[in-house]
């Protein structure tokens, strides 16, 4: 049974008050304040519980309020999103009575990352502020840096923190590496990596040298940190981005211009580096990426738990065991017909698991489908070549992304923030794809 104690009282009476607030905040003020606002706060969470986290009541009332007062009302992909929350309520049927409450607190979740995905949409694709919505994504990681650098003060003693309560920072784990604001170092070095290829296709853009300068500052700071999260995957996936970044746009920008590019990048990433490593305590990465083993033909660090999650999902392999695999406070609770499941790291066993082969498939037409509007967006007659190659840059963005999640789940309910700055850029993306397809002089309206 779940209770509330004081201090969950306490917090959901707080948690009210400001949804009421921002619901009428949302309803009746600026779009671009409202929008700017909601995207800025992804990282930080100012209230969480075991039952989700204020941004998440935030996404659905702000959905609402748009709703209610017309400012959305385009639906991009909305029966991909369908199929999605329906294999989402497939799964349902099979977990224990006792435990419908956590697997419907998961789904409000994955119903407010929908949300925040037209919102972005709409709000970007009638304003055609493409260039605005990337600014708001390059301010929001300047706070994302300067909190990874409040961490990196903190070092790696687990006892320290700084502020109190849900305000504080989180604990930086203790073998080396940073945590960022987001709960799992992995969703922090892929954050890295994809903030790092949009300052890098804003840098190859902007004609104005201070904010060149600013952009560059910006990735540099990303870089340091992407180190000091010791994460492998996270460093190789970017190597793997510019190297593909440098080809795909060799045409577009200039072969030179792009090496010339690439070798200030790494430039940066070597000063970075003997930075973090020689006057930080996470300075793991290079020692982790000489270390790597492969055992069977699997990375040494998922070498016990991907056999073990495909054994679990033989047992239920078609719609699986349930929307969520962690349940709240389940190592105290006596759950009938539950058996404890350890996260996979790996968003695509993750979901076999929860949500079986059906739930897998909704996933991908969602993802293809997004491929595919990308795709017919890349020749089109936007005269601004930032927005004019933006659908290429979005195609190279979400294979990184997938490709990077064989390896990660960020479909966790704990990392219900990082889900929702994946929606916010894929909308965003999204958006810009049908801005470059029509141009202002061929709009209507």
């Amino acid at each position: 049974m779940m209770d509330f104690t004081s201090g969950q009282y306490l917090q959901l009476i707080v948690g009210l008050v400001l949804v009421l607030v921002a619901f009428i905040g949302a309803y009746l003020g600026p779009e671009r304040a409202v929008v700017t606002l909601l995207v800025l706060l992804l990282p930080f969470q100012p209230i969480t519980s075991k039952f989700g986290t204020l941004n998440t009541g935030l996404a659905l009332l702000v959905f609402t309020a748009f709703l209610l007062n017309g400012r959305i009302r385009r639906f991009p992909l909305l029966v991909f999103a369908g199929l999605i929350m329906l294999a989402y309520l497939v799964s349902f049927t099979q977990v224990p009575r006792a435990t419908y409450p956590d697997h419907f607190f998961y789904m409000l979740a994955m119903v407010a990352n929908f949300g925040i995905f037209f919102i972005v949409y709409n709000y970007v694709s009638r304003s055609g502020n493409v260039r605005g919505f990337f600014n708001i994504l390059l301010w929001m990681n300047v706070l994302f840096d300067l909190y990874c650098f409040a961490q990196l003060l903190m070092g790696i003693d687990p006892g320290a923190a700084l502020g109190m309560g849900d305000l504080s920072l989180q604990a930086n784990r203790a073998d080396s590496r940073l945590a960022g604001p987001f709960t799992a170092v992995g969703m922090t070095a892929e954050y890295l990596v994809i903030q790092i290829m949009l300052l890098l296709h804003m840098y190859m853009h902007e004609s104005k040298k201070t904010k060149k300068v600013f952009v560059a500052s910006v990735a540099m700071a990303n870089l340091a940190f992407l180190v000091a999260t010791g994460n492998r995957g996270g460093f190789i996936i970017l190597v793997l981005g510019v190297v593909l970044y440098l080809f795909w746009f060799r045409r577009e920008l200039g072969l030179g211009k792009l090496l010339a590019s690439a070798a200030v990048g790494s430039v940066m990433l070597a000063v970075m580096s003997v930075v973090v490593v020689t006057l930080t305590d996470f300075n793991v990465l290079y020692e982790r990426l000489l270390e790597t083993e492969v055992k069977e033909g699997l990375p040494d660090s998922r070498y016990y738990i991907w056999p073990h999650a495909w054994e679990r999902i033989q047992e239920a392999p078609v719609i699986g065991h349930g929307p969520r695999v962690r349940l709240i406070e389940e190592e105290l609770r006596n759950i009938p017909g539950h058996q404890f499941m350890p996260y996979p790291h790996s968003a695509y066993l993750f979901l076999l698991y929860t949500t079986g082969i059906v739930g897998l498939l909704a996933w991908f037409a969602f993802f293809f489908a997004l491929y595919i509007r990308f795709r017919r967006a890349k020749r089109n007659p936007h005269p601004d070549p930032f927005i004019a190659r933006l659908p290429k840059l979005s195609i190279l963005v979400l294979v990184l992304f997938l490709i990077d999640q064989m390896k990660v789940a960020m479909l966790r309910f704990n990392l219900s923030d990082y889900q929702q700055f994946i929606f916010v850029l894929l909308g965003g993306l999204l958006a810009a794809a049908w801005i470059a397809m029509h141009p202002p002089q061929q709009r209507s309206t």
